[in-house]
């Protein structure tokens, strides 16, 4: 247990360390105000495709589909009760209703793959990582479909969403996988070289968004940190207490906690701020998550592995 906490806090704080980069890189100016947009850009079409694809590609055979089939149902379960979990937080937190639609979409989505990814692949391996990926294709769907439309005052969703470049390098995985293709050996260095990167970008990417906020009021912001207390600690508890009791597979467990466990995920920035929405809710709840989540990982983490005895 203690070893379990000790190796994630010392992958949180690595992590918070590129996040405090691109914190000073926003507060000093340096690169201007299109470091984001390159980084957000870098991250969406190479760094997190070439995770998606590596994953896969390398676990997604006939006898991995058949055996880790179980964690995709287990993700549309899990998806439709988080739904009236945040339904209900987002009233108790929301004062109008456009603050309701965005802490709606943050209890609904944490931060998988900026956070959840590398996090869970540093602490219980690639073939958690694999599983978690299924599990969290229904979590990706609700992002581009019902997460774009929340989050839109405007309430419009286009299916082209649905095509992106991750929801295409899932599926190319899963053809190379399935068929046992292999990519040219200059190529897959390539992949593998740009699927290192997706961690650290993600995290200066989060620093340098965090940084254009105001930090005094967040701070001093109570709900804040009620709200990341819920999103990390309240929300995974609810649900593996209901799954430890019912009995289900360690492993649907771990992967469902862990993903759970992240904290708020940036898209309450980004999407807000794209459609001309209320951004300033979701940076502040998201800073403080971030923040509060380097010690209730470690704590949420640590606990799965002693009870979970893995």
């Amino acid at each position: 247990m203690i070893e379990t906490f000790n190796l994630t806090i010392n992958q949180i704080l690595m992590m918070f360390l590129f996040m405090l980069a691109g914190y000073a890189f926003q507060k000093k100016k340096i690169g201007g105000d299109s470091v984001s947009t390159v980084l957000s850009a870098l991250l969406v079409n190479i760094f997190l495709p070439c995770v998606c694809f590596k994953s896969f590609s390398d676990n997604c055979t006939v006898k991995g589909i058949s055996e880790n089939i179980s964690f995709l149902y287990a993700g549309i379960a899990v998806i439709v009760f988080a739904f009236f979990l945040a339904k209900l937080f987002s009233k108790v937190f929301g004062e109008d209703e456009m603050q309701k639609d965005v802490y709606m979409y943050s209890f609904l989505i944490p931060n998988i793959g900026y956070m959840g990814y590398p996090i869970v692949e540093a602490v219980f391996g690639e073939l958690a990582l694999f599983k978690m990926m299924i599990f969290v294709i229904p979590f990706q769907f609700m992002i581009f479909t019902y997460g774009i439309y929340v989050l839109n005052p405007n309430k419009e969703w286009n299916i082209k969403r649905l095509f992106n470049p991750n929801i295409i390098a899932i599926a190319l995985g899963i053809l190379f996988g399935l068929s046992g293709l292999k990519l040219p050996a200059f190529l897959d260095k390539a992949v593998i070289s740009a699927k290192g990167c997706m961690s650290p970008t993600a995290m200066i990417l989060t620093g340098f968004v965090l940084g254009g906020i105001p930090i005094k009021p967040v701070f001093l912001s109570v709900k804040s940190y009620i709200a990341a207390i819920v999103r990390g600690i309240l929300i995974p508890a609810i649900c593996f207490i209901i799954m430890y009791l019912m009995k289900i597979d360690s492993e649907i467990i771990l992967i469902t906690t862990a993903t759970l466990a992240m904290p708020f995920g940036l898209n309450s920035i980004v999407f807000p701020e794209a459609f001309g929405g209320d951004s300033k809710t979701g940076a502040s709840t998201c800073f403080i998550s971030t923040v509060v989540s380097i010690i209730t990982i470690p704590v949420v983490f640590a606990l799965l592995r002693y009870f979970l005895k893995f």
